[in-house]
Protein backbone atom coordinates (compact mmCIF):
# COMPACT_ATOMS: atom_id res chain seq x y z
CA UNK A 1 0.00 0.00 0.00
CA UNK A 2 3.07 2.56 1.04
CA UNK A 3 4.06 2.60 -3.10
CA UNK A 4 0.66 2.08 -4.36
CA UNK A 5 -1.38 4.71 -2.62
CA UNK A 6 1.06 6.72 -0.16
CA UNK A 7 -0.26 5.27 2.92
CA UNK A 8 1.69 4.18 5.87
CA UNK A 9 0.91 2.22 9.08
CA UNK A 10 1.83 1.92 12.25
CA UNK A 11 1.46 -1.42 13.82
CA UNK A 12 1.81 -1.98 17.38
CA UNK A 13 1.43 -5.89 18.63
CA UNK A 14 2.95 -8.40 21.57
CA UNK A 15 3.09 -11.09 19.08
CA UNK A 16 5.95 -10.72 16.67
CA UNK A 17 5.17 -13.30 14.47
CA UNK A 18 2.07 -11.54 13.18
CA UNK A 19 4.83 -8.87 12.39
CA UNK A 20 6.36 -10.19 9.31
CA UNK A 21 3.07 -9.99 7.62
CA UNK A 22 2.66 -6.77 7.04
CA UNK A 23 6.06 -4.53 8.26
CA UNK A 24 9.01 -3.99 6.90
CA UNK A 25 10.65 -2.63 9.43
CA UNK A 26 10.54 -3.76 13.25
CA UNK A 27 11.23 -1.65 16.78
CA UNK A 28 10.46 -3.94 19.76
CA UNK A 29 10.30 -2.12 23.26
CA UNK A 30 10.97 -3.02 26.52
CA UNK A 31 10.20 -0.68 29.96
CA UNK A 32 9.61 2.10 27.34
CA UNK A 33 12.57 2.13 25.32
CA UNK A 34 13.13 0.92 21.47
CA UNK A 35 16.22 -2.01 22.67
CA UNK A 36 16.14 -3.54 18.74
CA UNK A 37 14.99 -1.59 15.29
CA UNK A 38 15.73 -3.09 11.95
CA UNK A 39 14.52 -5.34 8.83
CA UNK A 40 11.32 -7.42 10.21
CA UNK A 41 12.80 -10.49 8.59
CA UNK A 42 16.30 -10.16 10.10
CA UNK A 43 15.09 -9.23 13.78
CA UNK A 44 12.69 -12.33 13.51
CA UNK A 45 15.51 -14.55 12.27
CA UNK A 46 18.28 -13.12 14.14
CA UNK A 47 16.77 -11.94 17.57
CA UNK A 48 19.67 -10.03 19.62
CA UNK A 49 18.27 -8.25 22.08
CA UNK A 50 16.74 -11.13 25.09
CA UNK A 51 13.65 -9.72 25.12
CA UNK A 52 12.76 -10.37 21.07
CA UNK A 53 14.97 -13.55 22.02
Amino acid sequence: MKEKIGIGFLYITHDLATAHYSAEETAVMYRGRIVEWGDTRSILRNPQHPYTK
